[in-house]
């Protein structure tokens, strides 16, 4: 039970629960590391791109307002550029990186 002072009522937050992210732990003062239950995942790879590059592919044609169908997975060239550029890590540059030649496919297709 907790007063909360906003609507001024007791909250009953027993089904209530907390998720936090952080890059890293050493910042956060040992009380509040204390409180959490700790779940470490791994920094994705190249081996992991099968599974990231479709969710990529299909967050960006939402983003365009497009069906994501109308975008084509990559092609052998594509995924060769991407494989020499990202070496795992960030999914915010791979991200980039699709974008990149995602920008690339639209420049050729306008000129044709």
């Amino acid at each position: 039970r907790y007063p909360d002072p906003a609507l001024q009522v007791t909250v009953d937050l027993g089904q209530v629960s907390y998720v936090a992210t952080a890059n890293s732990l050493d910042p956060l003062p040992s009380p509040l590391r204390d409180r959490f239950r700790i779940i470490r995942f791994p920094k994705p790879t190249v081996s992991d791109l099968d599974a990231l590059l479709p969710a990529v592919i299909a967050d960006l044609a939402r983003e365009r307002g497009l069906d994501d169908r109308w975008l084509s997975p990559l092609d052998a060239a594509e995924r060769t550029a991407v494989t020499a550029h990202w070496r795992g890590g960030s999914v915010r540059r791979l991200r980039r990186l699709v974008e990149a030649i995602l920008r690339e496919r639209d420049r050729r297709a306008a000129r044709n």
